[in-house]
């Protein structure tokens, strides 16, 4: 029966290894195309053959000329959770040479929620300050993915900033591609991101909280001993 067991399993890792073999021909054959969309378009199909060989390829990919593919490489590389040791630093270090480009940022930030690696959280954390809107608000829905008490704990922390900024009536420096704006302009923004974190804490908790004030006596009150619903 060992025996059987043992041809079964080596059986299988031969097909996988064919499965990856036969992506990496596909990948190489098809990102030599000279459209960015196909390039785009083959990483992630590489993407859904996760392995060790196919992470060093696209990793490569973060940091690459053309948008559309360091987007495909980073949404990609969020099917590679066996190898979060791998993907997590990755991911971060690729935040700061992307620093210019806010929709890479944000795909960064979506992958990083999907990977679950709490290793990531110090950096999703700094990352709800901005100060660009959009990338602020995809770390906050990265935090909202991962459901730990360890995230609740950051947004909590993230929320006693945001109730500061509204009383001495600050923007928190938020900014969109028009730039800093009005005041108006910085207040709806501070509204946006208050609203995704309102979000956050409903999506982790499970219960219904429609204010920071409310969040923050919730927060006072159950967060020590809060259990993380299913």
């Amino acid at each position: 029966m060992l025996e059987i067991c043992l041809s079964l399993l080596l059986a299988l890792s031969c097909l996988e290894q064919e499965d990856l073999e036969a992506a990496l021909r596909q990948f190489n054959k098809s990102y030599g195309s000279p459209d960015p969309k196909v390039r785009a378009a083959s990483v992630d199909e590489l993407s859904k053959t996760p392995d060790v060989k196919s992470f060093q390829r696209i990793v490569l990919l973060l940091t690459a000329d053309v948008k559309e593919v360091r987007i495909a490489a980073a949404k990609g590389l969020s099917n590679f959770k066996d190898h979060k040791k791998l993907v997590t630093p990755a991911l971060t270090a690729a935040l700061a040479a992307n620093a210019k480009d806010i929709d890479v940022q944000v795909a960064i930030f979506e992958a990083l929620g999907k990977l679950q690696d709490e290793a990531a959280l110090p950096t999703i954390q700094q990352n709800f300050r901005g100060p660009q809107l959009k990338v602020a608000k995809a770390a906050i829905g990265a935090a909202a993915a991962f459901r730990t008490k360890e995230s609740l704990a950051a947004l909590y922390d993230f929320l006693l900033e945001l109730q500061k900024w509204e009383k001495t009536k600050k923007g928190g420096g938020f900014k969109d591609g028009e730039g800093g704006g009005d005041v108006a302009a910085q207040k709806a923004r501070l509204q946006e991101v208050t609203q995704e974190t309102i979000k956050a804490f409903q999506s982790i908790t499970r219960e219904n909280w429609a204010s920071l004030r409310e969040w923050e006596v919730w927060c006072r009150k159950r967060l020590p001993t809060f259990t993380i619903p299913e």
